[in-house]
């Protein structure tokens, strides 16, 4: 329960040298998810990656928000003032699909940065009511061999 981002190093995890870092931003439609967005920007360089992924059971259904959410975030990366952040750095997005939900949103999240190599995950997490990290990225945390920033998030409207 903390009122700032926190960023989880594992043991295990070497800091990329002589390549460029790997960021894995695990984005929604929330504004925890913008500010995992700011925390990877903050902590990457020129010639990092950083691939946005949103997790989805089905690409092709038109009423999902996976359509929404690429407008949203390509508007934040290139049309605001967040384009001025961007840099040198290499910037994608991507769905990744959970069909049938054969497996929970972490496990899809934390494969996903084992088969891209990255070196930290960036996820948001928001609970307005308690303030506590939610169950999505504590997973994250547990399930991860790499880094990860907690980028927290608490509505104080609520």
């Amino acid at each position: 329960h903390a009122p700032q981002s926190v960023i989880i190093v594992q043991p295990e995890c070497p800091v990329p040298r002589g390549r460029p870092a790997r960021f894995l931003v695990c984005i929604d439609n929330n504004q925890a998810s913008v500010k995992a967005l700011l925390d990877a920007l903050t902590l990457s360089g020129d010639h990092d990656v950083v691939t946005l992924v949103h997790v989805v059971s089905d690409v092709n259904n038109p009423n999902s928000k996976a359509k929404m959410l690429r407008s949203k975030y390509n508007f934040l990366l290139k049309g605001s003032v967040l384009s001025r952040r961007t840099g040198g750095r290499v910037i994608t997005f991507d769905f990744l699909l959970r069909p049938n939900f054969d497996k929970s949103i972490a496990e899809t999240i934390t494969d996903e940065a084992e088969r891209r190599k990255v070196d930290m995950i960036c996820i948001g997490s928001v609970n307005a009511r308690s303030g506590m990290i939610n169950s999505v990225a504590t997973e994250v945390v547990i399930l991860a061999e790499c880094a990860t920033c907690i980028s927290h998030f608490k509505n104080v409207n609520h």
